[in-house]
């Protein structure tokens, strides 16, 4: 079972490092092209305060902000994906003390994202 769980772990963390990563190379290599006399690449872009506003590619789905801000997300889950994994594990083992505090858990979690969308 932890060895599920370290790879669930490291897969995420993995993957949210590609995806930043390929965001920031993304941005780099389009504002830097852009910007070949200026002082650098303006890094209020990355933040998406005007990425790509003057050129109507903010209208697009995707730009590096996004993909960044996408690779956060996937940090960001990555635990609550081990909190699930967890549960169906305990589960599956038919371990109820813990499927029920792991499930506890998750509604705690619920709960939170709830509040803090009201």
């Amino acid at each position: 079972m932890e060895l599920i769980i370290s790879r669930i772990l490291r897969s995420g963390v993995v993957a949210s490092a590609i995806i930043i990563s390929s965001g920031l190379i993304w941005f780099l290599v389009r504002h830097l092209s852009a910007s070949s006399g200026d002082d650098g690449p303006d890094l209020v872009a990355l933040a998406g305060a005007h990425d790509g506003a003057m050129d109507g590619a903010s209208q697009s789905l995707i730009c590096p902000g996004k993909l960044i801000t996408l690779g956060i997300i996937v940090l960001l889950c990555t635990p609550a994906i081990r909190v699930f994994a967890s549960a169906y594990m305990f589960m599956k083992q038919k371990d109820w003390a813990f499927a029920v505090m792991t499930i506890w858990v998750i509604l705690s979690m619920i709960a939170g994202l709830v509040a803090s969308l009201l």
